[in-house]
Order: structure tokens, then sequence, then C-alpha cells
């Protein structure tokens, strides 16, 4: 006992010893969780603060005023600048079906704008839309490209960001449902010109009408073209339309320019209907309606030209009599001075004709359709006779073995089986009695033309269509 208790102030002091070294790496370890987690924390703000300094796109648009069909609908897009931009921004714009979009001609606006501590230069581009239709309409997200100056002395840097998709829904106005095309505006004039004025006329007169649309808010590509109306009587040539949009105090003005040649062709009274036109006043919400009054002609023939073309058409006719005439004159004594002579060249041309290749082969091909397998036999012996001259016997068989198609193998023994076992009910091999000529017709034209097509390859002079089976005989 003396002994243990002798012991005990030593062990006391290694205690302490063991707890103060077991304190000292707790606060060591302290010490390092603590720099670790600071430097963690550096990194993931330096990654946010250059997040949020960096280049970015805004799209936005006035989601609380109501829109209708036909009416302009402007589409905000920001370019947000760490620094300053260099070039000239691209956007990719979709295509969306039912909507004409468009980016507007004036020049960006330019600002700064501050985010979360950090200052942007910015770029407001505006762009328009012209829903044709009714409903929920979606702008999909598109890339836009522009480049960004860095520091001082460093070369720009592109970028390439996405927008956000938009969704807006167009309502269209009340008694246009049946309407082809819609134009909703603040405001919208319709005139016309005429060069010279509408008045009676003569045969041969050109007056070109010259009709003007303008509107607010809405581009000369929008407007709807003029009908094509056909006028008998008269000549009908318009010209392409000219465009004139315009701004003028921040205010856009559309303006269409439509020229159209109206020439009198015949005498009488010619009538050029009025044209009607329908749009929507977004201010008072109502259709309205814009006319062209109807024009009328009453066209004479011209002094000497209508004795002038008669003259000219009895000298045509006179002409083209004449030489019938001659050459129904030459022709028969052409004929009964070379009659014999004519008559040996028609013959033999057609005794060529009953030997060539071209009529055996057609005669096959009838007796195929025909179903008449004997007489589809014959013919096919015949006609493998007259491609082949240089060889004394050719067999079916081997006419279809050497070419190589099984197809046309089985259609040639099939053949053979229905000529040389007649009868009723089924043949031997399970044949039947009824016998179609149309698929062994389609192998052996198919055989027809890939024989046609070696003879022109190979460039043979013989009378034949070249080697039964040429890519087996250069093999071999």
């Amino acid at each position: 006992m003396n002994h243990l208790n002798s012991n005990r102030p030593e062990c006391g002091k290694k205690q302490t010893r063991i707890t103060k070294s077991c304190a000292g790496f707790s606060r060591l370890g302290a010490v390092f969780f603590l720099l670790f987690s600071l430097l963690v924390c550096q990194f993931f703000l330096s990654e946010l603060s250059a997040h949020a300094s960096s280049p970015k796109v805004q799209i936005s648009m006035d989601t609380e005023t109501p829109y209708w069909v036909g009416q302009k609908i402007p589409i905000y897009v920001d370019l947000l600048s760490p620094g300053y931009f260099s070039g000239t921004p691209r956007f990719e714009l979709p295509e969306i079906p039912g909507v004409l979009m468009m980016k507007d001609p004036e020049r960006p606006v330019l600002g700064t704008k501050d985010i979360d501590g950090f200052s942007f230069t910015t770029q407001r581009h505006e762009f328009i839309m012209f829903p044709q239709r009714p409903g929920q309409i979606s702008v999909p997200s598109f890339a836009v490209r522009f480049s960004v100056s860095g520091k001082p002395g460093e070369p720009p840097r592109d970028v390439l960001l996405n927008t956000s998709p938009l969704t807006l829904t167009p309502k269209m106005p009340p008694g246009a449902e049946k309407l082809g095309v819609i134009i909703s505006t603040r405001d919208l004039k319709l005139s016309e010109k005429w060069a010279p004025a509408p008045k009676d006329a003569m045969t041969g007169d050109a007056f070109i009408r010259t009709v003007i649309f303008q509107a607010p808010d809405i581009p000369g590509m929008a407007f709807p073209p003029l009908p094509r109306i056909n006028i008998p009587g008269a000549g009908i040539y318009p010209e392409a339309p000219e465009l004139n949009d315009r701004m003028t105090r921040g205010d856009f003005f559309g303006e269409r320019v439509e020229k159209v040649t109206y020439v009198m062709e015949k005498p009488g009274e010619i009538i050029i209907p009025a044209i009607s036109f329908q749009w929507f006043d977004i201010k008072s919400e109502t259709l309205k309606s814009e006319e062209l009054p109807e024009v009328s002609f009453k066209v004479v023939p011209s002094a000497g030209n209508a004795s002038s073309e008669n003259t000219a058409i009895d000298e045509r006719l006179k002409v083209i009599l004449l030489m019938i005439i001659v050459l129904i004159i030459t022709a028969g004594l052409v004929f009964l001075r070379y009659r014999q002579f004519l008559s040996a060249q028609y013959n033999s041309w057609r005794e060529k004709q009953r030997k060539s290749e071209a009529c055996f082969f057609k005669q096959f091909t009838q007796a195929c359709r025909k179903g008449d397998p004997l007489a589809s036999a014959n013919a096919l012996t015949a006609w493998v006779d007259r491609v082949y001259p240089d060889r004394r016997t050719v067999t079916l068989s081997q006419f279809a073995k050497e070419w190589g198609d099984p197809k046309l193998i089985s259609e040639v023994a099939l053949l053979q089986k229905v000529c040389f076992y007649p009868g009723q009910g089924k043949y031997p091999g399970g044949i039947k009695s009824s016998w179609s000529g149309a698929e062994l017709k389609q192998l052996t034209e198919t055989a027809r033309r890939r024989l046609k097509s070696s003879r022109h390859n190979s460039k043979k002079a013989n009378r034949g269509l070249g080697p039964l089976n040429p890519g087996i005989a250069d093999k071999k």
C-alpha cells in the first residue's frame, strides 16, 4: 500500500501532461479548420464575385398591357458588360409560326446599371413582334453573340449567351375572326393617286395607279398586298412594293407604296372594282374599314390601230396559207418521183424493226401480260437467241444460271414446269395450274437493263448486248 501510494504523484503528473498535449492538438486542429474554412469561403466569394461581374443578357416585355393580333409588341433585349462593348452584336432570332418578328432599325439605347454593387455598361435593343394568330405564343430562348473589351491593352473577348423564354397571349379583335390578315394600330390611312386621272380612253392607253398605306407602329412589310384581280380587256402590270419606314422623335411610322399599271387592250367598258381594307382601332377597340372606290373606263379603238392590226393579221394568214400549199405540192412531187425508193426504204426499216432485239423482247412481255406460259417460254427463248447470236444454243436454264439471280432461276424453272406438266389441279412440287408472268417479266427486264449497261460500259461494238454475265466472265 505504501508502495502504491508513493507512485500516485508521478501518475498525476503524467496525466496532466497528456491532458495538456490533447488540449494543444485540439487548439491546433481548430486553427487549421478555421483557416480551411476561410480559404473555402474566399474561393466561393471570388467565384460569386466573378459570376456577378460577368457579361449578362436580359429579355423583357410589358406583360401588363393586353395585346391584339396584328399589333406591334415590343420586346427588349439588354446586353450588360462589365467593361465596354466592341463591334456589333448578332442575334439568332427564332422562327415562330404565325408571328412576324424583326429588329427595330434604330440604334440601341446606351446606359449604365448597378447590380449587386457592380457597375455595367448596357445596350438596349428593341425587337418588334406582329402576331398573326390568337392564343398563347412562346418565344423560345435564342442566342446572342457580342464582344466586350477587357483591361487596357487586352483584345476584346467574344461572349455567347442565351435569352430566357417568353410567353404572350394576344387576342383576336372582335369581328376579325374570318379575315385573313388584320392590322391593329392607333390610326391608318389609305390613299391612291392616278397618272393620268381616269378618263375615257383608247386601246393602248396606260394608267398608273399608286396606292399608299400608312400607319404608326406598323412596318411596311406587315401591310397586306393589293389583291390581284383579273379584269377582262385590261392588262395589269404590278411593280415591286416600296417600303418606307421612318422614325420621327421616337415614334415609328410604316409606309407601303404599291404601283400598278393598267393597259387598255380591248374596246368597251372596263371596270376596276372597289378594294376594301379592314383594320382594328386599338384605341376605340372597333373594327374599321377603308375603301378604294370603283373606277370605270370607256375604251374605244384607237384611230388607225384597228385597220392596221387587221391588215397585219390578214398578211400573216396569207403567208402561212401559201407556205402550207407549197409544202403539200413539194411533198407530193417528191413522193411521186422517189416512190419506189421510199417504199423500199420503208420496207427495209420495217424488216429491221421486226428482227430487232426490242421487238423480240416486246413479244415476250406481251405473252407474260396475257399469262400464256407456253408463248412466254417460246418468246423468251427467241429473245435469248437474238441477244446471243454467237452461241449456238442457250437454254433458258443456262440463261438463268449464268445470270446468277436465284429469283430468276426459280421463275424460269416454274415456267418450264408449267409448260411441261399440263393438266388440272397442282403440278409436281406444289405448282398451281394458274400462272402469272408478272414476276418473270420484271426479273427479265432487270437483267436486260443490266446487260445493256454492261455493254455500254465495256464499249463493245458487237450486235448483242455483251457477255451473258460480264462480272463472272471477268473473274474467270
